[in-house]
């Protein structure tokens, strides 16, 4: 509705705008609008046509001429927004948290049994249906072609989906939620039999359901809200008004008097306190406003400006596609911590089968270090570092689920599903995979420790395991849940990209607070016992066989003879050799080298005394 400086130049360059060639510069003999109006320019390129429409030329004497008529998107006060949020909190607590001794969710059956009609269509009380008509309430159109009964309401207003042509009434299609509010908001909750016969009066179609529908809703409200609590929600919403009031939105529209056919414009506030029974309809337009099904456009120009309100427009609704919920790191993590767990499972079996097979003379400390020592053979420090930043990432999550009360959802940041010392036992087991941060950091470290890495490495992965623990059940990771609707012009006209809000349930200071309390663990144990106890390097002769984490852990009192150490089948099949004795000649396949050695035992190595001959059965390591 601007005639802006693209304009100009239109008018300037065309033949026939009747302006051509002439200057844009007031103070020049040739200035272009000297004699020559902006509407002239609109009549002459078609965008209008004379004689001027009657409401168009009720609209330029009320604001101003055309062209020169600034439209302006207004936003809603954040009071507005923060009511409506503290309704719908105080709504959805009263309808998740309210059971019977039975544990029946009695106000979610209230709620869904609340009477309610179709449609609002409420008329301001200054306006006569017996000598009054509408001609319009879009203020973007002419006037229709036939008058608006106001006794079937208003027309709509003006909208991206309303045609001039052909109008429609304007009606608020009711929601539970939206006409909730507008009673607490406008104060009928708080004396219903004062109140809803006068605010069902301004009801054009149906009376009798309008008092039938606000009589079952302030009953709701009595049941389940306080009344200090309906009173408090008044005196915020008064202040509201106050902004809403300031912003002055207005509802408006053309009426034409029924005896002279004159069109005029009327326009009064959307909370008018003089009008007070059209306050029940404005409370669910503002409504309407919050949750961006309206919105408010005010028309400034240079005699006054107005600010009016919007139709309803309707929603779309979908459901997120499967595809963009990011869900495939999880799934593979999760199969990669399957696999290990199933491979360790398989490592256990053979280290069993071998000792059963041994008749159970192995070494039974050995078997403990099936995940330190095994798992560095068999799956390797990658895939164990993957496993340990799996369980950094679950330690480091704070529990939100998604609950069903009733018919109602709730997100719980506490178990259902389980008794709270299952949830505590959880949580000290989750608190152990830990471990595995530290078995890596151990392994690496091994170099320097040597002989002190039996010493330390138990306690170092006890320590970690119960700081983390305890941190898991003092002080466990907390959930933000921030809803704010943001949205950015991706492509202009055409796409729009919006943001609902996030929910961070993730703590990366948790994270680096436990990879620290993991490598704190390991320094501070291999300190403590380095400056605590002196211990001999070992005696028995190197073997190359041997990872490093079987040379410095493995249990070896008792299994050396000659300086040669002999270690037990079961031991040998965690560090990576997998053994088949045929007479007096061993087989032994190496899996980390993927080679085959065969190891001949002469009678040296057979004889011995008592305390000797489980020797025999064992792995020695003469290379």
């Amino acid at each position: 509705m601007y005639w802006n400086l693209a304009s100009d130049f239109w008018a300037l360059a065309t033949n026939d705008s009747g302006v051509t060639g002439k200057s844009l510069l007031r103070s020049s003999a040739r200035f272009a609008f000297a004699n020559t109006s902006m509407l002239d320019g609109y009549y002459r390129n078609g965008s209008m046509s004379a004689p001027l429409d009657p409401a168009y030329h009720v609209f330029q004497s009320h604001l101003g001429a055309f062209g020169s008529v600034d439209l302006r998107h207004v936003p809603c006060p954040a009071s507005l927004a923060t009511l409506v949020r503290d309704v719908h909190e105080a709504l959805r607590s009263v309808l998740a948290n309210t059971t019977d001794i039975h544990g029946s969710y009695t106000a979610q059956t209230a709620y869904l049994e609340l009477v309610t009609m179709q449609g609002l269509v409420a008329v301001p009380s200054s306006l006569d249906a017996s000598s009054q008509f509408s001609a319009g309430s879009n203020l973007l159109c002419h006037a229709p072609l036939s008058s608006f009964n106001l006794s079937s309401g208003l027309p709509s207003y003006f909208g991206v989906a309303v045609g001039c042509n052909v109008v429609f009434g304007e009606w608020v299609y009711v929601m539970k939620d939206q006409i909730l509010f507008a009673l607490l908001a406008s104060g009928i909750a708080l004396a219903p039999t004062l109140h809803i016969p006068s605010t069902c009066k301004v009801e054009a179609v149906s009376p009798s359901d309008c008092r039938a529908m606000l009589t079952s809703i302030s009953a709701f409200l009595h049941t389940y809200f306080a009344p200090a609590y309906l009173q408090a929600l008044r005196a915020q919403a008064q202040r509201v008004q106050g902004d809403v009031n300031a912003l002055s939105v207005d509802l408006a529209t053309y009426l034409q008097d029924a005896s002279t056919s004159e069109i005029s414009l009327f326009h009064q506030r959307i909370l008018d306190d003089a009008d007070v029974p059209m306050q029940l309809t404005g409370w669910t337009n503002l409504y309407d406003w919050v949750l961006g099904f309206r919105e408010v456009v005010a028309f400034e120009a240079d005699n006054a400006s107005l600010t009016v309100m919007s139709t309803a427009y309707t929603s779309t609704t979908f459901a997120a596609s499967a595809a963009e919920v990011p869900i495939n790191v999880a799934t593979y993590l999760r199969v990669f911590c399957q696999y290990i767990s199933l491979l360790l499972l398989v490592l256990s079996l053979v280290a069993m089968s071998y000792t059963v097979q041994n008749r159970f003379t192995s070494e039974g400390f050995n078997l403990f270090e099936v995940n330190r020592v095994g798992g560095m053979v068999w799956i390797g420090r990658p895939m164990l570092f993957l496993r340990s930043v799996t369980a950094l990432c679950i330690l480091s999550t704070a529990t939100l689920q998604l609950q069903l009360a009733g018919k109602a959802t709730t997100l719980d940041p506490a178990r259902q599903d389980v008794s709270p010392f299952l949830a505590i036992c959880t949580k000290v087991l989750a608190a152990g995979e830990l471990g595995w941060l530290v078995y890596i950091a151990d392994d690496i470290c091994m170099v320097i420790t040597q002989q002190y890495t039996a010493s330390y490495t138990f306690k170092s992965a006890l320590l970690a395991w119960a700081i983390a623990a305890m941190l898991s059940l003092i002080a466990p990771v907390t959930h933000s849940v921030d809803l704010e609707l943001r949205c950015a012009v991706d492509v202009t006209d055409y796409q729009a990209v919006c943001s609902s809000g996030h929910v961070v349930i993730g703590s990366l200071s948790r994270l680096l607070l436990l990879v620290a309390i993991a490598l704190g663990s390991s320094v501070s144990m291999y300190l403590h016992d380095r400056l605590r106890y002196t211990l001999p390097p070992p005696t028995e002769k190197p073997s190359y066989l041997l990872s490093c984490g079987a040379k410095y852990l493995f249990e070896k009192t008792g299994w050396v003879h000659d300086c040669v150490y002999h270690v037990d089948v079961a031991s040998a099949a965690l560090t990576g050799l997998l053994t088949w004795r045929k007479d007096d000649v061993i087989y032994v396949f190496d899996v980390k080298t993927w080679r085959v050695y065969t190891i001949h035992t002469t009678a040296s190595m057979q004889k011995g005394t008592q305390r000797e001959l489980r020797l025999h059965g064992a792995l020695p390591l003469v290379e």
